[in-house]
């Protein structure tokens, strides 16, 4: 190997093969080389906890020209039927840099008004109550497919005014959407046809949910993002499809697999149970612990906008730099026994949020 910081591509932790458990990968490399270059990713990539902390809060990285650099890999072809795509899904907030980020950010948090947080907070308790009295009463719980799917789906659609009885297309929808964040899925033709696709079903759908608020408003979250800003520079028709995107799948995605993966870490481990069943007050701290322990999302990307330094490695202006949540948030250097999942952790300072 001439560059020392250039893994083999069997040795990357994001090859397929290795991806089912990628946590002993992910140790390998932030205690062998740290910061390296990833060839399935094209981009340098950063595992331990202060190298991505300072990635993420560096300003000459940007989340809005991510998707240009990936966009620069795939054929001149590809990249005409991908746009479509972009024009909804990478008007994310995440994916954009300030002004932008801010004024998309201040939009929806005006949204999740404290009233609405706390009025939705007894329906929520319903539902799930609703779920489980359910499931004693056929005797089992699949956990995941009665549950964890569920939930974020009916709480979700509640929240964009979605009729519940849709819930299973927008889970499609969700997972389909999933393809767009999956490493080398770009390169395929049939998975951008799929995911314009579903753009455009998702489009369509919220674009009717949005057009009914204004013929009707209402003081709900959509209601608040059509009235956000000033007369003169509200948000565009498609700034609020996108943000209403980003919810679906923000929201149903991350909540599915920390419900899951948390439930599954505390009942696999009698001590954590026996604690969380002891004092549910414990349940806030067994939230962030599932979020440090396996984060709904591994990693974020973001792209140089200028010649830098990350943990010791230069960066050419251009160059994606990957920063892996999941390694970081097992580094021994800022936790201790990081590889024990345990609901007393405190302090718990994970990135699992970027």
């Amino acid at each position: 190997m001439s560059d020392p910081f250039m893994l083999p591509v069997e040795d990357d932790p994001f090859n397929f093969a290795r991806y089912a458990d990628p946590y002993p990968n992910y140790r390998r490399v932030r205690e062998t080389t740290p910061v390296y270059w990833s060839q399935l990713l094209g981009g340098w990539v950063l595992t331990r906890h202060a190298d991505v902390k300072a990635a993420l809060l560096d300003k000459r990285l940007s989340a809005a020209r991510t998707r240009d650099a990936q966009a620069a890999q795939l054929s001149e072809d590809l990249r005409r039927e991908l746009a479509p795509v972009d024009e909804l899904l990478g008007r994310w907030a995440l994916f954009q840099d300030n002004p932008a980020h801010r004024r998309l950010r201040q939009a929806l948090s005006g949204a999740f008004t404290s009233g609405l947080v706390e009025g939705l907070r007894p329906r929520v308790q319903g539902l799930a109550d609703g779920l489980i009295d359910a499931a004693r009463g056929r005797g089992e719980m699949d956990l995941v497919a009665d549950f964890a799917l569920r939930l974020p789906a009916m709480v979700i659609a509640e929240l964009l005014g979605m009729s519940s009885g849709d819930s299973e297309r927008f889970q499609r929808w969700v997972h389909t959407i999933a393809l767009y964040f999956a490493i080398g899925s770009l390169g395929n033709a049939e998975t951008i046809a799929a995911l314009r696709e579903t753009v455009e079903q998702m489009a369509g759908y919220m674009r009717a949910i949005v057009d009914d608020h204004r013929r009707v408003p209402r003081e709900d979250l959509i209601g608040s993002l059509i009235g956000f800003g000033s007369p003169d520079e509200p948000l565009s028709e498609v700034e609020i499809l996108s943000q209403c995107m980003l919810l679906l799948h923000g929201g149903y995605e991350s909540t599915m697999n920390t419900i899951s993966s948390g439930m599954f870490h505390i009942l696999r481990d009698p001590d954590q149970r026996r604690l969380c069943a002891g004092d549910p007050g414990l349940a806030g701290a067994a939230v962030e612990e599932a979020l440090r322990y396996e984060p709904a999302f591994q990693f974020v990307v973001r792209a140089a906008t200028a010649a830098l330094d990350a943990g010791g490695q230069a960066i050419e202006e251009g160059q994606q730099v990957v920063c892996v949540l999941a390694a970081a948030n097992r580094d021994p250097a800022q936790f201790d026994d990081p590889e024990r999942f345990d609901v007393r952790r405190q302090p718990n300072p994970h990135l699992s949020f970027g």
